[in-house]
């Protein structure tokens, strides 16, 4: 088997000691004043530069700003997309001696290179501070030959003269909305000012906190507007995503992530015991056996640790590189059910087009766990006592939302163990798993209308929208995405729209008066009476074999299930559409599934 590193997370309750749990709640409460700290510096620098592009706007049409809005819509959409040009343009020749000096700090400071590189000879006609910056370059790279000591501390001064001059430009520059701060910049900004009074942008506490909870805040904070601006581009797939916002105390997850780049300030010092640098030793609920032996055999190593809470518990996340064996073609259990399409719905959360275990014909339905419903009574009494209490009363409200919270969590907790389930045994069982791409935004939109048009059903539909997120389908998608990787299987997503539950499975006629709501699927034109569930299955495994095809190898064996990168889709083409069965494993191969939990 090929071995391939793959990040991995493991996931370990922690059982806190006296102390342990304000400190982290102390290091949560950094990470999130840090996020708004570096949102408002974004949003301010994004404020700025919508000023100056309105103002180009008004300035392009001539009118004054009650005239200017009076435009129509789509003449405004124009102007303002001129104006933006403009001032895009206008930003490049402001921030243009600000890259000569970044440039020059760059390259004196030659992170990741042996020697210092002067760069190449500025033209001509390049700006006289390139000139003399390139000169520079060129004396303290000659210095760096002739005289190594001397050239380390002119190196040190050349430094120290250029950082606060280049942070200062990027500041001036943002606020003039000209310049994009990223998480480098703002992390630059805040170690200058974070001795400052908390009134003045800075953060006091920092010496009794890990400062890398700062830094974790301040990327999250960049790494949002990335992802907005992005989607505002239309560079981002999926719907448009909303401006960031400021997150609040008791409101936005408590979180933060410590990254291990010695791969020292994180290891475990037994199985129970997870020993993180600057912030103690902590007790681990469950026992990390399995992620201990990997990284004493060099098959694993930490790269962070991410501690947040849910619910009554809080948790450590252990990001690993994990060197591990990918078939590189199915298993013989997996050769078993070569090609397995599964429809997903309410419940059973899955009705598969073969069982999963040939000596258990029913297998091939999952049914739901429902954990919501499970919990739903508990949810309700306490949801009940919390209503009673005054908002804001420091008695008994204080005592009752964390038991909300914590039947909240427990209801979390089954349904995600519940889909690891399945997800792995879809994913070990069979070599090819095809399912639908269920809009599940779609699916779940209230029936309630308005006033104009109000909804029919809408009890029913209430009902069984409530059950179809209890099963938590996305996240069982997700699952399978990496899991087929894992495990040498692979998922192929049928194309968005395609008939399977209004088209009959044995001769293709089109039923449009077959609806969720019902159960059974009757066909208009042959008659076939049969469960609306199992038709639909039929349908997904029709068109998956269709656009499966087999890719044989020079020795005869069925290399079906490549791992890939993303999940391909039926609308691609990719893979096989006729189904042969491989040849019977060689003997003395080792077959079945995996024994590793998910």
């Amino acid at each position: 088997m090929p071995v391939v590193d793959v990040t991995k997370a493991f996931r370990f309750a922690l059982d806190l000691a006296e102390g342990q749990e304000g400190l982290l709640e102390r290091h949560a409460g950094s990470a999130r004043w840090a996020f708004n700290h570096a949102h408002a510096q974004l949003l301010a620098q994004q404020q700025a530069f919508d000023l100056r592009k309105s103002r180009a706007a008004e300035e392009l049409s001539g009118l004054d700003c009650d005239s200017f809005l009076a435009l129509p819509k789509s003449d405004r959409r124009e102007l303002y997309a001129r104006a933006g040009r403009q001032v895009r343009e206008e930003n490049v020749r402001r921030c243009a001696e600000l890259r000569l000096w970044d440039e020059h700090r760059r390259l004196v400071k030659h992170w990741g290179r042996p020697r210092l590189d002067a760069g190449p000879v500025p033209p001509g006609d390049a700006p006289r501070a390139a000139q003399v910056l390139y000169r520079r370059r060129r004396e303290l790279a000659a210095l760096e030959t002739s005289d190594p000591v001397r050239y380390r501390v002119e190196r040190k001064a050349e430094l120290d003269e250029i950082r606060p001059r280049v942070i200062e430009a990027k500041q001036r520059l943002a606020g003039e909305g000209a310049y994009i701060l990223d998480a480098f910049d703002l992390k630059s900004l805040w170690r200058q000012r974070r001795h400052l009074p908390r009134e003045e942008g800075g953060s006091p506490w920092y010496e009794g906190m890990h400062t890398e909870a700062f830094g974790c805040g301040i990327e999250r904070a960049s790494t949002a507007w990335a992802n907005w601006m992005s989607s505002v581009a239309g560079k981002r797939k999926g719907p448009k995503m909303g401006m960031p916002r400021f997150k609040k105390k008791g409101r936005a997850r408590e979180s933060f992530t410590l990254p291990n780049p010695s791969r020292k300030a994180v290891g475990f010092t037994s199985y129970r015991r997870l020993d993180v640098r600057s912030l103690g030793n902590f007790r681990l609920h469950t026992p990390a056996r399995h992620l201990l032996r990997l990284i004493r055999k060099d098959r694993a190593q930490i790269t962070s640790v991410t501690f947040g809470r849910e619910g009554h518990r809080w948790y450590a996340s252990v990001l690993c590189v994990v060197q591990q064996d990918i078939p590189h073609r199915p298993t013989r259990t997996q050769r078993v059910n070569e090609l397995i399409a599964v429809d997903l719905g309410s419940d059973p959360v899955a009705v598969l087009s073969a069982p999963l275990d040939i000596a258990r014909p029913d297998s091939d339905r999952i049914p739901a766990l429902k954990p919501y419903r499970l919990g739903q009574k508990q949810l309700a009494r306490i949801q009940r006592k919390l209503s009673r209490c005054a908002k804001g009363s420091k008695r008994r409200r204080k005592k009752l939302q964390p038991r909300l919270a914590r039947a909240h969590h427990l209801v979390a907790e089954r349904r995600k163990g519940f889909l690891h389930g399945v997800s792995k045994q879809l994913t070990t069982r069979a070599a090819v798993i095809a399912i639908e791409d269920l809009d599940l935004k779609a699916l779940t939109a209230s029936a309630a209308g308005d006033v104009a048009a109000p909804g029919r059903n809408v009890t029913v539909k209430s009902v069984f929208n409530r059950h179809l997120l209890d099963n938590g389908l996305g996240e069982l998608r997700r699952q399978l995405v990496y899991k087929s990787s894992w495990y040498g299987s692979r998922l192929l997503v049928l194309e968005k729209g395609t008939a399977t539950a209004t088209e009959c499975s044995k001769c293709g006629e089109r039923n449009p008066s077959s609806k969720p709501g019902k159960k059974r699927f009757t066909c208009p034109a042959c008659g076939l009476d049969v469960d609306r569930r199992t038709n639909s299955v039929r349908n997904i495994y029709k068109v998956a074999r269709g656009q499966y095809t087999s890719v044989a190898s020079g020795q005869g064996e069925t290399q079906n299930a490549l791992r890939e990168e993303e999940p391909p889709t039926a609308s691609d083409g990719a893979g096989p559409s006729s189904l042969k069965r491989p040849p019977p494993a060689p003997a003395g191969r080792a077959g079945g599934r995996p024994t590793r939990s998910p």
